[in-house]
């Protein structure tokens, strides 16, 4: 993961995947208490990597991915 927001993630990869393929993600923020287990939706592709919206994100997602934005990226 390059960069993630409260709306979603860029990855990157190697793999090529068309937009509008809905993928599941599964992965572990630092410091955070529990692992994620998200549905996502690729909103672009490139040899970079993908641009991935969340899909569906509880309250406890949402408030786990905030705190790791303001732990990590403060204004």
């Amino acid at each position: 993961i390059i960069n993630i927001s409260i709306h979603g993630v860029f990855i990157e990869s190697n793999d090529r995947s068309p937009a509008g393929q809905r993928i599941r993600m599964v992965f572990t923020l630092p410091n955070a208490p529990n692992r994620l287990e998200l549905n996502g939706q690729i909103n672009r592709s490139d040899p970079k990597g993908m641009g991935v919206f969340f899909l569906d994100l509880n309250q406890e997602q949402q408030d786990i991915i905030r705190a790791y934005i303001e732990n990590n990226h403060p204004s």
